[in-house]
């Protein structure tokens, strides 16, 4: 049965809505800062959502969840709902989707969110403007800080079965960095199949009001092990492609350097 608090937030933020359609990623983080700020001011709510990738995810309203409804909520609850659906649009409209997906970021269950996020909007940024004629070794100064930020507060300890992939993902964007950014979408791939990979597993774990399945239906996928074993295969593709262009560099380099000493014997004979 659909949780009636969820759709009671989504149809406040819908009819308070004064432009286009609310896109799908917006209504989700948009319902759960609703969601909070309504508790805050001591509203009993309860609604299904999960943690992955970009964030918080909420339950899409066609599913059904395996637990009861919410209780209704009084006049005076709905108002107070109703109100915190205004104010949470109001700051939607004068700033943007990546502030509102910061501010839930606040409650993300792990540190490692915040610094990984801070980590993609600095390689998206790099993606949008990068110019292999500038000098780009202050960017990859504040890439590296970030890539270590994120691999020192990694929760090994609470996912050893992700300690291989938080590996590989470091040696990986590492490796790419030392080859002066040649690849930034490679780069980039390789940071966002690892995050998939590890916030499968976070998906598993942090979820409210929602079952395993309910979690794999809103992913659109029908096994975590299957899509965990597809992911991993990517980014050991993505490494192996690394290590090819790498080990091409290094041949690259002794070819230089071979020639530089072969040249000067050739022109005295």
């Amino acid at each position: 049965m659909r949780n009636g608090q969820l759709s009671l937030i989504r149809e406040f933020l819908e009819e308070n809505h004064i432009y286009e359609d609310l896109p799908d990623k917006a209504i989700h983080k948009l319902s759960y800062l609703v969601y909070k700020h309504s508790q805050d001011r001591g509203v009993d709510l309860s609604i299904p959502y999960f943690w992955y990738r970009y964030g918080v995810l909420t339950q899409q309203p066609t599913s059904s969840t395996s637990e009861p409804s919410s209780p209704s909520l009084d006049s005076d609850e709905e108002e107070t709902v109703n109100n915190v659906a205004e104010m949470v649009l109001k700051k939607y409209y004068s700033s943007s989707l990546k502030e509102i997906t910061d501010l839930t970021y606040k409650d993300a269950p792990y540190e490692v969110f915040r610094h990984w996020r801070e980590l993609d909007k600095q390689i998206s940024r790099l993606q949008d403007n990068y110019n292999p004629f500038f000098d780009n070794t202050p960017i990859r100064e504040e890439i590296e800080d970030k890539i270590e930020r994120v691999y020192d507060s990694f929760p090994v300890s609470e996912f050893p079965q992700h300690e291989t992939d938080i590996s590989t993902w470091y040696f990986s964007m590492i490796r790419e960095l030392d080859m002066g950014l040649q690849n930034v979408d490679r780069l980039h791939d390789v940071n966002t199949v690892f995050w998939g990979i590890f916030t499968l597993s976070v998906a598993q774990k942090h979820r409210y009001n929602m079952t395993e399945d309910e979690v794999l239906q809103a992913l659109g996928i029908t096994s975590f092990e299957a899509e965990l074993k597809e992911r991993r295969s990517l980014l050991r593709r993505l490494e192996r492609d690394g290590l090819d262009d790498r080990f091409d560099e290094s041949n690259d380099e002794l070819t230089a350097t071979t020639d530089a000493v072969i040249e000067p014997v050739l022109e005295s004979l």
